[in-house]
């Protein structure tokens, strides 16, 4: 969203989101970072292949980078409440963004630590290094258009790469989630999450029919969002 678009607001706000932004980039190329680090690492003394990389114990190498991992989506997902408060409150918007936030507590908090060692350490790289790099972009453009400027080589680039890198991930993480409620379904506290009624919290969830239900909710949302991004290359805030 163009600055010239903007309501007017105290100086405080543009320079909180910029702030957020900036911090935001600097979260992603981190992880980036560690990534390329993680890949070129010597093995005793030779240069890992993918043989050797997939060896890898994936439940280190994801708490390695986990709480900056995690720090960039919780970034990523506030992002959905400045393009409300700048004034984007057409339904369809607030709830792929409301799903989008679903999706990362979902996958990113909840179903990787369920399933710990048993994750593809290919599949858990394709869905970190998507991410990261879409981020990197869309992070960019972001600042971009708070300047008011445009770069029409990086809006060509960050438009290309997600059409490329968004099915993909969003078909590992479906595959994710529906291996974590096979295994949800041998963990007595995920039918009744926190603890069996009456409890002192009043309230009870089935969490591993909610995981069940989850895949049929993202599939057509995750279509409907890139279908929307294809027509739309301005949808940087979401």
């Amino acid at each position: 969203m163009d600055e010239s678009k903007l309501p007017r607001r105290t100086s405080w706000y543009g320079k909180l989101v910029l702030l957020h932004y900036i911090s935001s980039l600097c979260i992603w190329v981190s992880v980036e970072l560690l990534l390329l680090t993680f890949f070129l690492r010597h093995d005793e003394g030779r240069w890992p292949s993918m043989d050797t990389i997939s060896h890898t114990d994936p439940a280190k190498f994801w708490a390695y980078i986990r709480p900056l991992f995690q720090c960039g989506l919780i970034a990523q997902c506030l992002t959905s409440i400045y393009a409300f408060l700048d004034g984007e409150r057409r339904a369809a918007l607030i709830g792929i963004a409301l799903e989008q936030c679903i999706r990362v507590v979902a996958v990113y908090f909840v179903a990787l630590p369920v399933l710990r060692g048993s994750v593809s350490i290919r599949s858990l790289l394709i869905l970190v290094s998507g991410w990261t790099l879409l981020n990197i972009l869309r992070c960019l453009d972001a600042l971009y258009a708070r300047k008011g400027a445009r770069h029409g080589m990086l809006e060509w680039l960050s438009h290309k790469v997600f059409l490329l890198l968004y099915p993909l991930i969003a078909f590992e993480e479906i595959c994710l989630l529906r291996t974590s409620t096979q295994q949800l379904h041998s963990v007595p506290i995920a039918r009744e999450f926190p603890s069996r009624m009456p409890n002192i919290y009043n309230f009870e969830v089935d969490v591993y029919s909610l995981y069940r239900a989850l895949p049929f909710v993202m599939a057509p949302c995750s279509v409907l969002f890139y279908c929307l991004k294809v027509q739309n290359r301005k949808l940087k805030d979401i």
